[in-house]
């Protein structure tokens, strides 16, 4: 358990971390990801994942720069009900060779849905609820938001919100989280990520 921003923090799928000077760095464990395949039902949820307890509303934001070494590796945010009902927004090297920003929704199974590649090594994410209502939004220069995804998913009043970092194909990883906001309230514009 730790401290940070205010807030206490716990594990689901304890690995190692680091907080200095409001970084925080999370390492991927060996083939670690947080996914249920919708064609085999196959559960993996097994990546690191550095939660804290939020009843209601809540907006995460953050830069983002995992190290890149194998396809999938990634780190980003996290909202979790149960193993069956969550979402996770990242920041990923894909299957195409591209690093992009990528968004998985789970309701019983889980979709995958690449979003905007992305030349840069760090970007911002940035995840809001208000009631069963979602955003996700990313940004190059950490004003400019742009939407991921606007979706309504049947979660309870409390979750689990936070960090992972994952590496499903390789052996370890990085994820590092920079100038971290977690506000309890949700963004006045869902959709324009304002």
């Amino acid at each position: 358990m730790m401290e940070m921003n205010g807030k206490r923090f716990e594990w689901i799928n304890e690995s190692s971390c680091t907080v200095k000077e409001e970084v925080l760095e999370i390492k991927a464990t060996a083939n670690s990801d947080y996914f249920v395949d919708p064609a085999t039902g196959k559960k993996s949820l097994n990546a690191p994942f550095l939660y804290t307890t939020i009843h209601g509303d809540f907006t995460l934001r953050a830069n983002v720069s995992p190290t890149f070494s194998e396809v999938y590796d990634a780190c980003g945010f996290l909202f979790y009900d149960h193993k069956l009902l969550w979402g996770k927004l990242c920041f990923e090297y894909t299957d195409i060779g591209k690093n992009a920003v990528v968004s998985v929704i789970t309701d019983g199974t889980s979709d995958d849905a690449n979003g905007q590649s992305i030349e840069e090594d760090n970007v911002w994410l940035q995840l809001s609820r208000k009631g069963q209502l979602f955003s996700m939004h990313y940004s190059l220069d950490g004003e400019d938001y742009r939407m991921v995804r606007y979706f309504s998913l049947p979660c309870k009043e409390e979750l689990k919100v936070g960090f992972s970092a994952q590496s499903p194909l390789g052996q370890s990883g990085r994820g590092i989280f920079r100038e971290i906001v977690l506000k309890d309230h949700c963004l006045a514009d869902m959709r324009r990520g304002k």
